[in-house]
């Protein structure tokens, strides 16, 4: 029996939500210049490729497909759970995409550099580190081969942990700018689950969730709010453009009650904005 998720039970880590946040091109340039500490120019971005070379043999579905204007290649992926694999799974996946990134007769200084990506919800090697980069090297000298394929596995439970561990820095910013702008009153900071209260955005109205946050709460916190959710890391926006297509809408009926697929979809416009701790950049 399928099973119907309420909107507001979404995640970053569900499959459509994912999509949708990151089948927008900037989202997933923001993203990758961010794991990757480098300046992209623009990537465009397919969602969902499936690899399949030959009917006996394995095929891969890559959650997000992307090329850069260097004709760099990413593959990234949303990892909830733990698996023994992930390794091999890199390896295999580095495979499928180098199969179809060679033209017949062309030389083999031209297959693109690939990358590919697991956003782990879990330290995927238990070294309390907030990102794992692996590239092929030679043992004796430590010179990189240089094929142009790297590994890199983001450690989300340690971002979790480099915040809480930043938490002085950032109340400590929180005043500061607060002070320079004439303002007497100090400011706290937690990472919490909190609630979202129902948020309309254009001609869109999206239900209320509790999500994990950070909340940074200025004076006695009676103010007007500025809501963005830390993880999932994504904010909604205003109506800029649409980017909702037609199979992007048959997707979301599959996790979202008739009703609710109803209220969101009856007009009008919504943007899903990408939004990783923007405080360290």
């Amino acid at each position: 029996m399928r099973q119907i998720r309420r909107f507001q039970d979404l995640t970053i880590g569900d499959n459509y939500m994912f999509g949708a946040v990151m089948m927008e091109n900037d989202n997933c340039r923001q993203l990758l210049e961010r794991v990757l500490e480098m300046p992209i120019s623009r990537v465009e971005v397919i969602k969902e490729k499936s690899m399949i070379y030959h009917p006996e043999c394995k095929g891969v579905r890559l959650d997000v497909y992307a090329k850069d204007e260097k004709n760099t290649h990413y593959d990234v992926e949303m990892q909830l759970l733990k698996r023994d694999a992930l390794p091999k799974r890199s390896r295999y996946y580095h495979s499928q995409m180098d199969m179809e990134l060679l033209a017949s007769g062309a030389k083999y200084e031209m297959l693109p550099n690939t990358y590919v990506i697991f956003i782990c919800d879990f330290d995927p090697f238990s070294d309390e580190k907030y990102r794992y980069c692996f590239q092929n090297i030679c043992r004796e000298t430590g010179k990189e081969l240089g094929d142009g394929a790297e590994t890199i596995f983001e450690n989300i439970d340690e971002t979790r942990a480099t915040v809480n561990d930043h938490m002085d820095e950032i109340i400590a910013v929180s005043k500061e700018t607060l002070a320079a702008n004439g303002f007497t009153y100090g400011a706290s900071a937690e990472l919490t689950h909190t609630d979202f209260p129902e948020k309309t955005y254009g001609d869109y109205t999206f239900p209320e969730g509790n999500y994990e946050a950070l909340e940074i709460t200025l004076g006695d916190g009676a103010g007007h709010n500025w809501w963005c959710v830390l993880y999932p890391n994504m904010c909604f926006r205003g109506s800029v453009y649409e980017v909702v297509e037609d199979e992007a809408k048959e997707n979301l009926k599959e996790v979202l009650t008739p009703d609710e697929y109803e209220s969101i979809f009856d007009s009008g416009k919504y943007e899903i904005k990408l939004k990783i701790l923007d405080i360290f950049r």
